[in-house]
């Protein structure tokens, strides 16, 4: 197809390429419009300003399948039985009808409707990809509770987190512990301070570990797995994360041993004696669960000292608190183990009210007394520190 401007009324016009060279009437203004021969259709001689012959239409194109018999015979390939000027002016008249000549059938504005019509479908598949997203989160919030809410903590009495014994069999190196006997067995070792009274003995059996809260400290239980997503989740991934627990556990038990052995300023120096209370004395009174939770009041951070049967945590944190917020405890080259979503606020009764608890795990009733006492007749060293 040629298309031009009317020289008379400026119309756009387009006629097929059987017409260049031609005149016919403009649809518009009913004018004489000449239908210029393009460059490139131009012979050699067109450049020395002579007009070759125009030969008469071979065929006519196929968008034009409604002109009438002698159109067909243009499509068919065959000559009309018209003049050429009545010819063409039969076509100019027939391109410009509305049905016949749109301007969406113009293949330049064609691509360019294209364009658009990509653009906007990927602009419209994008927004949709994006909703479908947002709708998904806020599905699997609703299906999946987060690990947060509130508890409610019970006030247990001193003296009911039992002794505990780290065995012969989980030393990694029973030379060192055989060592520190010769040396050390029976003598009682205590690391105390504001919040905690901790002591350590090696026995026979293995190193037997005592814990208990300091004389201002309440010793709260708190039965986290209440939270169902909270319980799932230690159900399915308890291995995991207690598999590091028992690394740094007794990895800890090896270099107290070793150091002591090595020099027994260990002994006397609360910093050293307090970094290994907690590398393996309070791991190894939990499980993986009470190892990574831990209790936040007052800005301040306390372990979880005990861990019983049932999963129930147990923290010492100062007589004034009437409240806590248990989250994870972030350790140094361990990655989290928890959603970051996990949040619980824990109340309880105030000290001497009948919320303070008597009974142990196994549900027993014991009195309020100090703990048993591990005596040797050897002196026994003492090292206390202070928080």
């Amino acid at each position: 197809m040629i298309q031009l401007d009317c020289p008379h009324c400026q119309a756009t016009l387009r006629v097929p390429d059987i017409a260049m060279g031609q005149t016919g009437p403009c649809p518009r203004c009913g004018k004489p419009v000449l239908v210029p021969i393009p460059p490139q259709a131009q012979t050699p001689t067109a450049g020395l300003g002579t007009t070759p012959p125009v030969s008469s239409p071979p065929a006519a194109s196929a968008t034009a399948t409604n002109a009438g018999g002698n159109l067909e015979q243009l499509a068919a390939g065959e000559r009309p039985n018209k003049s050429s000027e009545e010819a063409v002016g039969e076509l100019f008249h027939m391109l410009a009808e509305p049905d016949q000549h749109r301007p969406d059938e113009d293949p330049l504005r064609r691509v360019v409707a294209q364009r658009r019509q990509s653009s906007s479908s990927f602009l419209t598949g994008s927004i949709f990809v994006f909703l479908s997203i947002i709708a998904l989160y806020f599905l699997y919030d609703y299906l999946n509770p987060k690990m947060q809410g509130e508890l409610k903590g019970t006030l247990v009495s001193n003296g009911t987190i039992p002794l505990f014994v780290i065995k012969q069999s989980q030393i990694g190196d029973l030379e060192a512990f055989q060592q520190y006997r010769q040396e050390h067995g029976g003598n009682r070792i205590n690391i105390d301070s504001r919040i905690l009274r901790t002591s350590i003995v090696a026995r026979e059996p293995g190193i037997e570990i005592s814990v208990e809260p300091g004389a201002t400290t309440q010793l709260v239980r708190v039965d986290v797995l209440q939270n169902k997503p909270l319980r799932e989740y230690h159900r399915e991934r308890f291995a995991s994360f207690d598999r590091p627990r028992k690394e740094i556990m007794n990895k800890g038990v090896v270099d107290f041993l070793r150091a002591v052995n090595e020099t027994e300023s260990v002994l006397r120096n609360p910093t050293m004696l307090r970094e290994f209370r907690d590398r393996f004395v309070l791991p190894a009174c939990v499980s993986g669960l009470g190892y990574r939770l831990t209790a936040e009041t007052g800005g301040i951070k306390y372990p979880c000292v005990w861990q019983d049967k049932e999963d129930r945590l147990y923290f010492a944190v100062p007589g004034e608190a009437s409240s806590f917020t248990i989250v994870e405890r972030e350790l140094a080259n361990q990655p989290r183990i928890f959603p970051k979503s996990l949040k619980f606020e824990v109340t309880w009764g105030k000290a001497g009210s009948s919320a303070r608890s008597t009974d142990d795990v196994d549900g027993d009733t014991i009195p309020d007394a100090a703990p048993p006492e591990m005596t040797s007749a050897a002196p026994e060293p003492e090292a206390t520190t202070a928080e």
